[in-house]
């Protein structure tokens, strides 16, 4: 995504668990990615957390991580004022 007029880049992975943490080897993958595409930012989200080698990694390769309990505020804060579209079920896998 342009953000600002800058490029950005978005990673979003959903955990079995909100219990569950990414760990230090897939922020810096991804860090390595934001790098290699030359884009000015990344931002990794997901509903779980962020283990504390992932936050240092993130800190020293500026990528902004965003965990379920941060998503969790920013809906709290939008709701009511954001009209959201239903979302249908996702159909199984056969």
């Amino acid at each position: 995504m342009v953000r600002d007029g800058r490029l950005v880049l978005v990673k979003c992975k959903q955990l079995e668990s909100t219990h569950s943490a990414i760990a230090e080897p897939e922020v810096r993958e991804f860090a390595d990615v934001v790098a290699g595409r030359e884009a000015d930012a990344g931002i990794f989200s997901t509903n779980g957390y962020f283990s504390t080698h992932a936050a240092v990694c993130a800190h020293e390769t500026s990528i902004e991580l965003v965990d379920g309990a941060q998503i969790a505020r920013l809906w709290s804060a939008c709701a009511g004022r954001v009209a959201m579209p239903a979302v249908p079920k996702p159909r199984e896998w056969s």
